[in-house]
């Protein structure tokens, strides 16, 4: 039951090496796809029989194949893979399809002047048709569980609460992992709001958990485990950020490998806990 899981991650990781290699370069792709290997929160969703590898293998996939259908809107072939990933996505798991207006976005250009936005007449609409056709047949599930109440989301509390029970959960972390969560947070968000980074890997990494929490008082629909799915997005902002310094060593590849030694070295009690943990509460 959890061969899924563990197969999903593992192609996600090579996903978002290309995804990087495409965005932004060779080195930063290789450096993505090493550091999103070795991360516990990988490891840790990796092997639960729940949907959340496969939707942050989805979501990788999806964006890659919408810049293949970028290069040839066109392309009916590359459509109706675009349009399968997303249906798989929301099959996987429906909050994952936030990922659809850092999609849209990248049919869109910023300018100073008026209009501020201007939309590719040429990409927009196949990209959106596109959309429409894989979000469709995920609508199809969505009317027919309409009148069902799951009663883990239903019974969500105020915004205190969930503050207080992540403080009870992070008491229990281990210092290496918060640092490590730390440095990740800290460069993504920095990367986030700069404008040299891609469209794309901005608002996939920011909005969903900004959409998430905000209407977590009225939907109660804020867990961890539900923005998964944005890694990806997070671990290329991180790898593109330290790619000026790294750049200027003679050995990049010197770089890359103590970036993921570090990596490795402060989640690694984090991995053991993670595995530990699982094995007593099933019985293993």
């Amino acid at each position: 039951m959890r061969a899924p899981s563990a197969m999903a991650m593992g192609v996600c990781a090579g996903l978002v090496a290309s995804l990087g290699t495409r965005l932004v370069g060779r080195r930063v792709g290789l450096r993505a796809g090493l550091v999103f290997a070795l991360l516990p929160i990988v490891s840790r969703y990796g092997q639960e029989a729940r949907p959340y590898a496969l939707a942050a293998m989805f979501a990788t996939l999806s964006s890659l194949l919408l810049l293949r259908l970028l290069e040839r809107p066109g392309q009916f072939a590359r459509a109706a893979c675009y349009a399968a990933a997303l249906t798989g996505l929301g099959l996987t798991h429906l909050l994952a399809l936030l990922v659809l207006p850092a999609h849209l976005a990248c049919c869109v250009r910023f300018t100073r002047d008026r209009p501020f936005l201007v939309i590719d007449r040429r990409t927009f609409p196949r990209v959106a048709l596109a959309a429409g056709v894989g979000v469709g047949f995920v609508l199809l599930l969505v009317f027919a569980g309409a009148r069902q109440r799951s009663a883990q989301i239903g019974r969500g509390g105020s915004l205190p609460e969930l503050v207080g029970l992540a403080s009870r959960s992070i008491s229990h972390a281990t210092l290496g992992a918060l640092v490590l969560g730390a440095i990740v947070v800290v460069l993504a968000l920095r990367q986030a709001f700069a404008s040299r980074q891609p469209i794309l890997l901005r608002l996939w990494a920011v909005l969903p958990p900004v959409v998430l929490l905000s209407t977590y008082p009225v939907l109660h629909l804020w867990a961890m485990r539900y923005v998964v799915f944005t890694l990806p997005a997070i671990v290329l902002l991180v790898a593109n950020a330290i790619e000026p310094l790294t750049a200027r060593i003679r050995e990049p590849a010197w770089a890359t490998a103590v970036t993921v030694a570090l990596v490795g070295v402060l989640g690694a009690r984090m991995h053991v806990a993670a595995r530990s943990s699982l094995a007593r509460s099933s019985g293993d």
